[in-house]
């Protein structure tokens, strides 16, 4: 089953949201949550009032000249074998545990570290994370042949003991125009989403001519749907 809302003018900034459920082989069903807002680009003094595209994000991407960006948040570990591993939503949303994060910057070699630098800190304030412990050199790479299209200007790095919670749902949320107030997002019950045997939150953001961000929420679990809420259920009835 898929819903699907739009929201906006096609020059002016958009919103749109989805909700796929999926019976899985193992007795489980995914629910995906895709949310995408996008803007056209701003004025020469880089100033917008914004309707749908959330502020912090748009003032990220002017301030640390960010070209592309992809942040995850996750728990538990997805099963290839009987969820799937080369469709589309496996494809992209399939992430190692805990926090991953890379981005594209469109700047000087030679500031490229120090723009890594001040973005993780800038996220980490934002989704009340400890992302800033990407800083150091040691946690942090600069991949040369998985990202083709970066040509050195792309950092990646990961934090595999990070704790994944409600503090780093909750800041997630309030990038949505509606929060969790309406909307699909209604149906992201927090005890319900951290008891499932995956989730992932996942921000991806470009900035290549007009804006867009993504904000994904993936999360498999033995479950039926019922209103604001999803149950855990397994076994025969």
């Amino acid at each position: 089953m898929e819903l699907l809302t739009v929201l906006g003018d096609q020059k002016q900034e958009q919103f749109s949201e989805e909700l796929l459920l999926k019976p899985l082989p193992d007795r489980k069903v995914l629910a995906h949550f895709p949310f995408q807002s996008s803007a056209p680009p701003s004025a020469a003094n880089g100033r917008r009032h914004h309707h749908l595209f959330p502020k912090a994000i748009s003032q990220l991407i002017q301030k640390f000249q960010v070209k592309e960006m992809d942040l995850s948040f996750t728990q538990g570990r997805w099963n290839y074998e009987s969820w799937g591993g080369f469709d589309p939503i496996a494809s992209s949303n399939a992430k190692p545990p805990r926090v991953e994060l890379w981005a594209v910057f469109d700047v000087a070699q030679d500031q490229i570290d120090a723009s890594w630098k001040n973005l993780t800190h800038a996220l980490s304030g934002l989704f009340c994370a400890s992302i800033n412990f990407l800083e150091s050199t040691t946690t942090y790479s600069s991949p040369k042949w998985s990202f083709p299209p970066a040509s050195g200007n792309l950092r990646y790095g990961t934090l595999p003991r990070e704790a994944v919670c409600t503090e780093n749902l909750t800041p997630w949320l309030k990038l949505l125009p509606c929060r969790d107030k309406a909307g699909l997002s209604v149906l992201l019950d927090r005890p319900s989403i951290y008891r499932g045997y995956y989730h992932s939150q996942r921000l991806h953001l470009t900035a290549r001519g007009p804006l867009a961000v993504g904000f994904e929420k993936c999360a498999p679990r033995a479950a039926t749907l019922q209103g604001k809420e999803t149950r855990g259920r397994t076994g025969s009835e």
